[in-house]
């Protein structure tokens, strides 16, 4: 909500998760998605130590109507 933006209710929320899970001793790894265009949690994630790796690109397309459409 346009309201709340720019509190850094997410960069709280996000570092509350993270101490949580630090906490439990079976967790040895935490990984997060986000939009490439989401630039806010991208920063925010930064600034919590999270390293970007490899974007990965899903599509999904019916396949019968894109092979008739470059006439496979």
């Amino acid at each position: 909500m346009a309201a709340h933006r720019g509190r850094r209710i997410g960069a709280w929320l996000k570092g509350e998760l993270l101490r949580w899970m630090a906490e439990d001793p079976a967790a040895v790894r935490v990984s997060t998605a986000t939009e490439s265009d989401n630039h806010h949690m991208i920063r925010v994630n930064r600034e919590l130590g999270r390293q970007d790796l490899p974007t990965e690109l899903v599509l999904a397309h019916d396949t019968a109507a894109l092979a008739a459409r470059v006439q496979l």
